[in-house]
């Protein structure tokens, strides 16, 4: 993932769950990994949470809190700081790295705010390139490996290095 644009998700969140909650009242960021069902090949998640206790959200504004220029009606001031770009920006960010994001809230009890982004694993990348499993649209796939290794680290090293990568990958 892009740390640049997590982050940007991250502090939008944080942000409104100030915005949006009482003075003195706690806010909780909480990062899981998370299976998803399938096969051993299935990319794991990390889940990120926002948690407040704010003036929550209407359920049925739970499907148009991510468009973009909306804001819940009925608000506090605190609401009309913005142009209610923030979730809009956060979903198109999360989906563009293969994720999800949503909400869970009721009114007077607080919101969390959850997405989901694929974790980033080398195996799951490489093994299409090393089995084929797929034939590449424009004819070749290309890899680059670039090692930085110390001076007393031998070819013999090397390659047992890379057949024990191998190995992971192809299983």
């Amino acid at each position: 993932a892009d740390a640049n644009r997590v982050r940007q998700i991250v502090c939008n969140l944080v942000t409104n769950a100030i915005k949006f909650s009482p003075q003195g009242t706690r806010i909780c960021v909480r990062a899981a990994l998370q299976e998803r069902e399938g096969s051993e090949h299935e990319p794991r998640f990390v889940q990120v949470s926002v948690t407040d206790q704010g003036c929550g959200i209407a359920r049925e504004s739970f499907v148009r809190i991510f468009e973009r220029m909306y804001q819940e009606p009925s608000r506090t001031h605190a609401s009309r700081r913005g142009l209610g770009l923030g979730l809009y920006i956060c979903r198109q960010l999360v989906e563009g790295h293969g994720g999800d994001i949503w909400v869970e809230s009721e009114r007077g009890a607080g919101s969390t705010f959850h997405f989901s982004l694929p974790a980033y694993s080398l195996p799951r990348l490489l093994r299409p390139l090393l089995l084929l499993e797929e034939e590449p649209e424009d004819g070749c796939h290309l890899m680059a490996i670039e090692l930085r290794l110390s001076e007393d680290v031998g070819a013999d090293q090397v390659d047992a290095a890379c057949g024990a990568v191998r190995r992971e990958v192809v299983g």
